[in-house]
Order: structure tokens, then C-alpha cells, then sequence
């Protein structure tokens, strides 16, 4: 489990994957739409984690 006083190094090690800051933005202009604006999020090894949400909500971004 990951806690506030997480060193840098276990840190590294206990992460599958992290995101800091995520944007996904659709269109241009006026039409431009947010689909993530200031994402953070962490995925831990070892454990399972579930993306849900209608779609088109940003779940599986292409460029």
C-alpha cells in the first residue's frame, strides 16, 4: 500500500503506471471539448483496476 511517506524509489517499484496531469481534449475552437482536464492517477502492481464509463468518455484515447 502506498502512503504519503512512500520513498521515491519504492515508489517507482510499486507502480505499474502513473499519469500526472492527463489532458485529452476533442475539436478545436469553440467545439473544443474536454474529455480529461488534470488527470492524476497511480496503478499499483499486483492489483486489478477497472476503467468504466458510457461511450466516448475518454476511456480509450487515439490519436
Amino acid at each position: 500500500m502506498l502512503t504519503t511517506e512512500t520513498s521515491a524509489e519504492d515508489l517507482h517499484d510499486a507502480l505499474a503506471a502513473h499519469t500526472v496531469d492527463l489532458r485529452k481534449t476533442y475539436g478545436t475552437g469553440q467545439a473544443a471539448v474536454d474529455a480529461l482536464a488534470g488527470i492524476n492517477v497511480a496503478f499499483e502492481r499486483g492489483r486489478f483496476t477497472a476503467l468504466t464509463g458510457p461511450s466516448g468518455s475518454g476511456k480509450c484515447s487515439e490519436p
